[in-house]
């Protein structure tokens, strides 16, 4: 006849009462267990094999009635005659019982036991795999024993870590270097500031300096050397020790990085739109006047928008930039939208483009941390968000497919919606009358690839 399946079902025994007929090895060796889950355990025998700890013993042979009152019953005295009157009492009175010399009339198996903390694993194998349970839950008390070192070893690491890291920040502070102009000082203050709310104990210095962007201004950017005018200077620090860490507007980066300098932590992404700023009292752009902007991104985009609009090139920072427009001569200005919330200006927004009317440069909303290479950044762990790296590397690796720094026409925006990245940019050459825009959706395991892919398909000439 086929075995019955028994259900492993955990019962809470705390504060039970738990009848043990047999003070045998078996029968004191079930109670200590029991009484080790909380039960109140009695053991009624006539003799007794030891004296186990939290167990009750009374020192009598079973007599009819015994078992009213307890909510579990073990027989497991040496007498088959006896154990039958215990189950067929309890069977009586509605009480599951366990008769340890005979399977067959078990309510319930009393299994093999693995037991760390919280844990807990039964093992049984009906009535003909004692010593197979036996095996197993030795087994799986090894395998705890084993996670239980490694957790010890894991938390003598993580101390020893921590007091390494005390006493680094005992010996050390963190300077963080910065272009010197208003909006950069407030970004690298948002970067400062996520340092700090993380680690409070750490001493950190901003440290500013003009770059040699900064410093010509009469000129476009790709007559004097592109966007890496504006890192030269922090660059140098951080390769001589100067300064441990940069924060840069991503993108203002090069898309080629100095493998010695890598991109240690990117800032959750502030809104990436670009906006349009009118002179004071002005509702509209007058279009009889160009518009202020240094990027050929924007002026391809300004041409689709406003036709027939002229464009001028505006360099400076956001300041300089809005003072000249206000003084005469400009219809209209297009900025970062992040970079005007940030120096709290949004007053002077007339009109926020979204990113189906004007695609932002790649990297535009977000902060980038620049630190050495081999440097133990552990305090900017907290500082790096997922989402923003993956969309960086995608927008990055779209403009890097296609030649682009800040001389080309070239945009992208990526956002990541769950396990999936869309992907929007746009290719322009001016000369040719090309302005190509379009979009892809793929994983957003895979950023780099899928920036090269929307490349492949917009960028042929």
């Amino acid at each position: 006849m086929d075995q019955p399946a028994y259900f492993p079902l955990f019962v809470n025994l705390s504060g039970k009462r738990v009848a043990v007929f047999g003070g045998g090895t078996v029968g004191l060796r079930r109670a200590q267990v029991l009484s080790g889950f909380g039960a109140q355990v009695t053991v009624i025998s006539p003799a007794f094999a030891g004296q186990p700890d939290g167990v009750q013993l009374l020192c009598r042979a079973y007599s009819p009635g015994d078992c009213a009152g307890y909510a579990l019953v073990i027989a497991a005295t040496d007498s088959r005659t006896v154990n039958r009157a215990v189950v067929e009492e309890c069977r009586a009175l509605g009480i599951p019982v366990n008769a340890a010399d005979a399977p067959g009339e078990c309510d319930f198996y009393f299994p093999a036991i693995a037991r760390r903390g919280s844990l807990v694993a039964g093992v049984t194998a009906s009535n003909t795999g004692h010593r197979l349970a036996a095996q197993a839950a030795r087994q799986i008390r090894e395998l705890l024993d084993r996670r239980e070192q490694a957790g010890l070893e894991r938390g003598a690491a993580h101390r020893a870590c921590l007091r390494k890291r005390r006493k680094w920040m005992e010996k050390h502070k963190v300077r963080v270097g910065s272009r010197d102009s208003r909006l950069a000082i407030a970004q690298s203050m948002l970067a400062i500031g996520q340092i700090r709310r993380a680690h409070p104990e750490l001493e950190v210095e901003l440290v500013t300096m003009k770059t040699t962007g900064d410093r010509i201004l009469d000129r476009p950017l790709d007559k004097i050397g592109g966007k890496g005018l504006f890192v030269r200077e922090l660059d140098q620090a951080l390769l001589e020790g100067r300064i441990d860490l940069a924060v840069h507007s991503l993108k203002d980066l090069p898309m080629e990085t100095d493998p010695r300098l890598p991109l240690a932590a990117f800032s959750p992404r502030a809104d990436a739109r670009d906006v349009l700023i009118l002179p004071q009292g002005r509702q509209t752009p007058d279009l009889s006047l160009p518009f202020g902007t240094s990027s050929p991104r924007r002026r391809v985009q300004i041409g689709r928008l406003f036709a027939g609009a002229q464009v001028e090139s505006v360099r400076g920072n956001v300041q300089t930039r809005i003072e000249k427009l206000d003084r005469g001569g400009l219809s209209a200005l297009v900025l970062a939208h992040a970079g005007i919330e940030r120096l709290g200006m949004q007053d002077r927004i007339s009109r926020v483009f979204g990113p189906e009317e004007m695609i932002p440069a790649a990297g535009q909303g977000i902060l980038v941390t620049q630190a050495r290479a081999g440097d133990d950044l552990w305090y900017l762990e907290e500082a790096d968000c997922r989402e923003s790296r993956i969309a960086a590397a995608a927008e990055r690796s779209f403009v890097r497919a296609l030649g682009g720094g800040c001389t080309e026409p070239i945009a992208a925006y990526a956002q990541v919606r769950g396990g999936e990245l869309c992907l929007t940019g746009l290719f322009a050459v001016e000369e040719a009358g090309i302005l190509r825009t379009g979009g892809l959706t793929g994983d957003a395991g895979a950023p780099e690839q899928l920036g090269e892919r929307l490349a492949a398909q917009l960028g042929g000439v």
